[in-house]
């Protein structure tokens, strides 16, 4: 009776009417509705007419393996209306950050690697890329607060006698150097309204900045070549691996440009696709194996948790 009521597109075309007077502007929900894709996709509107970007909650609940994200890419691309446009996020304040839920696989030994390969899979999506601060410094959710200093009011407040999951792990404050309280409060000796996580000497902008192979740093890269390519701003997805096991590969393009992405989840093994794709004369936009513009041929063996991006020339 409280949620996903009729009435509730009403006023959503209502407000939409309103907002379409605008220029640039953007309307977004989080629309999650027993975290069912056929429902958020509703939030579109019949005829376009309610959400520009109605959130969806399966891609983020995926377990890590590539099966499994393929299939809710798929299911995104069939099920999002004729013009209308996808997104994709992988943290929010309502679930555990991905470097704290992505752990219990067997190809999650490598948080590092995880999180850049989470930021590859995200950035270059066909859709809008929602990014949850501290993402992309590798946040983990804090473990240890103490029971007196959560702020959860579903949990501190619950007079069920159940008491569910703490959120306030992923809401803690955003770690931005090694000073105190992580930079928070620009460091004067004011307790956030949460503790800092104990790694924020590690964990932290100013650091990450200063190291070329930071998790930050790749976000950064990532970010800079989805800016430079149609193909990754607008261009169509198709996965060139038909039921992937421990490798994604997939294909955004355009009429003027091609770009093929390839994320390794394992150790080193041979590249399979399934999808006919010429091997030569790829120019690479991103790798932490080959040089920003050196042309190569599709690698025949792939690195352990390789990432590559590469562009058709």
């Amino acid at each position: 009776y409280d949620k996903n009521l009729p009435k509730n597109h009403q006023i959503l075309r209502e407000m939409r009417q309103i907002i379409d007077e605008y220029e640039d502007k953007v309307l977004i929900g989080e629309t999650f509705i027993d975290n069912s894709l056929h429902e958020s996709i509703t939030f579109y509107g019949v005829y376009n007419d309610e959400l520009h970007l109605p959130f969806a909650f399966e891609f983020p609940f995926s377990p890590w393996y590539p099966g499994y994200l393929q299939r809710q890419i798929e299911k995104q691309e069939l099920l999002t209306p004729p013009g209308a446009w996808p997104n994709y996020f992988i943290d929010n304040h309502d679930i555990p950050r991905h470097l704290s839920r992505w752990i219990t696989c067997t190809m999650c030994t490598e948080p590092v690697r995880v999180a850049k390969a989470a930021a590859t899979l995200l950035l270059t999506l066909r859709g809008t890329p929602f990014l949850y601060y501290g993402q992309e410094i590798g946040m983990v959710n804090h473990l240890d607060i103490p029971p007196d200093k959560l702020r959860d009011k579903a949990v501190v407040l619950s007079d069920t006698g159940e008491v569910p999951p703490p959120r306030d792990g992923g809401r803690t404050p955003m770690q931005w150097d090694t000073s105190a309280y992580a930079g928070f409060s620009f460091g004067q000796e004011v307790d956030p309204w949460l503790p800092i996580h104990d790694n924020y000497q590690e964990v932290n902008v100013a650091t990450e900045l200063a190291d070329e192979n930071s998790i930050l740093n790749f976000y950064r890269r990532v970010i800079q070549v989805r800016r430079n390519s149609e193909a990754l701003l607008w261009g169509k997805w198709k996965p060139l691996i038909h039921y992937p096991d421990e490798q994604l590969a997939y294909l955004r393009a355009t009429e003027n440009e091609q770009v093929v992405i390839i994320l390794n989840f394992g150790y080193q093994q041979p590249l399979q696709l399934d999808e006919p794709l010429e091997y030569g004369n790829w120019c690479v936009l991103l790798s932490e194996r080959f040089e920003a513009g050196k042309v190569i041929d599709l690698p025949e063996m792939l690195e352990a948790f390789e990432i590559l991006i590469v562009q058709r020339i």
